[in-house]
């Protein structure tokens, strides 16, 4: 019966290691997109091309 419960214990591990490096990675994608939006964005279109 001990075995099944560390089993247990490593899969919520696991998982919580998974949780935590998703949010991680979610807040950087956050910073990113506001770090592009306040850049400027030049379009370098000929008028002909209109």
């Amino acid at each position: 019966m001990s075995v099944v419960k560390f089993g247990i214990n490593i899969i919520f591990l696991l998982l919580a290691c998974v949780v935590g490096i998703s949010c991680n990675d979610a807040e950087r994608i956050k910073e990113e997109i506001k770090r592009m939006q306040l850049q400027e964005t030049h379009l370098h279109l000929n008028v002909n091309d209109l």
